[in-house]
């Protein structure tokens, strides 16, 4: 299909099943994919993955001896098709087989677990080679066809549907023949099968009469506009308009193939903005249409200059990851979005020293974005592997208290004379242990826990401290208990925090609890970095101060000092209300007053939020 020349044939459609013999009885493989992380559109990207330049077809159909860099597990995220691409000559059978054993046993079932699906082209012409009794094929006929070539061309290699390639002018004989052919196939294939089973139609040119009588049997139109920028994109939507709604129609570019002697396509080219990518991309976010396609993946990026022309090069594939943003809605604010949360994760890894968040929040359009992360080419950026659409789908994991253990760890190692050399260097090993698993391609919630609770564990030790994870309430003692008028508060490092304290009598909810692993001293976490000793408070079992009762109208208005910043508010359970707090010096209108099972007294500032009468607290 795509490139005419001598190395990729339309003939590798009837060659790539050579040997295989075993056939998968995979029927709808696709319909048990898991969701995928995609766009902000939802919209169709594919790519058409050439098989002779994986990893596993060393060697095959090319002269070219440079090694093979790309396998089907660096397909970016938010590609939804994929269309397997190969030619394998004769006698090279065996050669290609490593690449077909990973397609059933690993790539497929990845691609899948992303939501997915793989299809293969076939030739127009294969549609008229049915066999048939009478002057014209049956329905038996017509289906029994269309089983024989899903067993060969789909199910053999373990993969999902079709792509018919349309690039010749049928007769009207023929095209009833591939009429009822492609009818036949669209029982098991498409949207008429109940299946999520793809079946595409991909042409390069307007030729409506092989189409449309058989256009509701396709998911969608791939239309091959090489060279071409969205004038021609315009026009072909328009003349598909009477047959195809935009929605279904999928418009797609090229990249350079190598020791391609006649064809000369240059539709990732520098400045972005004048890009027949950025171009084609938008126009399909703008007017709706089904979304995008790119040819030769693994030729992202490379040009025709002799150094590209004549030799395999790794690629960051960042033309692709912007085509994928740009053609499914995503904005430059979503780019800058998921380029900075991948840099606050690996810049615990890299030594650079310049200001990327500057330099991602600087930049004007998507590709400028990817560009700081990635590079302009494979080895110039922060990262060759960074995926914006697999970035996004990692947002929703909480890594807050990671990365303050993080940083925490590296001004301890900043300060790493002050301390312990042993334990410094037990904390120095847990740190890039964790600093590596986290700047890592994908992770779980489960693992950044794990590994926030590991350099936690680190952390502590190197000042002698262990903490744990436990939720209560601790209810701050008398003044006369306390001897001093406030209760002191300490940072991590046990020093007394200066201008801040909690007021006698008052509770506090707490989330962790911090042990000195010398003395035996405890203190408890009521704030961030914030902890009081346990000598100062009375732990609560449970976390509630206990039904208030004897609830009665009152009215008037309660004041609250400035002797402390903040005061604690509690339900009518007698739960704390844990994102609010009365601001100290400041008034508020009571309604109510009530008491708990301790004989304190509350006061009804607003709905279901009463504030305890104290030290600070007074009611008029």
């Amino acid at each position: 299909m795509r490139m005419k020349k001598n190395t990729i044939k339309k003939t590798f459609f009837r060659s790539l099943i050579f040997v295989m013999g075993l056939i998968l009885a995979l029927g709808s493989v696709g319909s048990t994919a898991q969701a995928a992380v995609t766009t902000n559109n939802n919209k169709h990207f594919m790519v058409y993955y050439r098989a002779l330049r994986d990893k596993t077809m060393q060697g095959v159909n090319t002269s070219l001896p440079d090694e093979n860099w790309i396998t089907m597990s660096d397909i970016p995220y938010g590609i939804d098709i994929v269309n397997v691409f190969s030619y394998v000559p004769k006698g090279q059978e065996a050669q290609a087989q490593p690449f077909y054993d990973a397609l059933k046993n690993k790539y497929a079932p990845e691609l899948h677990a992303r939501g997915a699906r793989l299809v293969r082209g076939i030739d127009y012409g294969e549609l008229l080679k049915i066999k048939y009794a009478g002057d014209f094929p049956t329905e038996e006929e017509f289906d029994a066809y269309a089983k024989q070539m899903i067993a060969e061309f789909v199910d053999s290699i373990g993969i999902d549907g079709l792509d018919i390639d349309m690039e010749t002018k049928p007769t009207e004989d023929e095209i009833k023949i591939s009429d009822g052919v492609i009818k036949a196939l669209s029982k098991y294939l498409g949207p008429k099968s109940g299946t999520n089973r793809p079946f595409l139609y991909d042409t390069n040119a307007s030729n409506l009469a092989p189409f449309k009588n058989v256009s509701d049997s396709f998911d969608f139109l791939a239309y091959q506009q090489y060279g071409s920028d969205n004038v021609r994109t315009d026009k072909a939507v328009s003349d598909y308009s009477g047959v195809l709604p935009a929605s279904r129609f999928v418009p797609g570019l090229t990249f350079p193939e190598e020791q391609d002697p006649s064809n000369r396509w240059y539709d990732a080219t520098e400045p972005y903005l004048n890009s027949n990518f950025y171009k084609v991309a938008n126009y399909a976010d703008q007017n709706n249409l089904g979304g995008m396609f790119v040819y030769a993946l693994d030729r992202d990026g490379r040009t025709y200059d002799a150094s590209d022309w004549t030799h395999i090069k790794p690629s960051n594939l960042i033309w692709t990851k912007t085509a994928i943003m740009q053609s499914g809605g995503e904005s430059v604010a979503n780019a800058k979005e998921y380029a900075d949360h991948f840099w606050n994760r690996v810049k615990y890894t890299v030594s650079t020293k310049d200001d990327i968040t500057a330099q991602i929040m600087n930049a004007k359009t998507i590709y400028d974005v990817n560009k700081v992360i990635l590079g302009k080419d494979y080895g110039q950026g922060i990262s060759s592997t960074y995926d914006p659409i697999l970035e996004k789908g990692l947002l929703s994991i909480n890594t807050a208290e990671l990365i303050s253990q993080l940083n925490t760890a590296d001004k301890y190692l900043e300060h790493s004379k002050d301390y312990d050399s042993a334990k410094i260097a037990e904390l120095k090993s847990v740190r890039d242990k964790v600093a590596k698993g986290f700047a890592g391609k994908s992770y779980t919630q489960v693992q950044v826990d794990s590994w926030t609770s590991q350099l936690a564990t680190a952390n502590n030790g190197l000042l002698g401290y262990s903490e744990t994870k436990v939720k209560g309430i601790v209810d701050t003692k008398s003044a006369d208990s306390l001897n001093k008028s406030y209760v002191e508060l300490y940072d991590i490092n046990g020093k007394k925090i200066s201008n801040r304290g909690l007021q006698p009598k008052t509770a506090w909810a707490f989330d962790r609890k911090l042990t000195n692993n010398k003395n035996g001293s405890v203190y408890y976490r009521v704030a961030i970095n914030e902890y009081v000793n346990e000598k100062d408070v009375t732990v609560r079992n449970g976390n509630s101060v206990g039904n208030l009762t004897n609830i009665e109208k009152v009215k008037g208005v309660l004041n609250v000092d400035k002797s402390q910043a903040g005061y604690s508010l509690y339900k009518q359970d007698g739960s704390l209300v844990g994102n609010r707090a009365l601001a100290g010096g400041t008034n508020w209108v009571v309604s109510a007053k009530a008491s708990s099972a301790n004989g304190n007294l509350f006061y009804k500032v607003a709905k279901n939020e009463w504030v305890m009468s104290g030290n600070g607290v007074s009611f008029n």
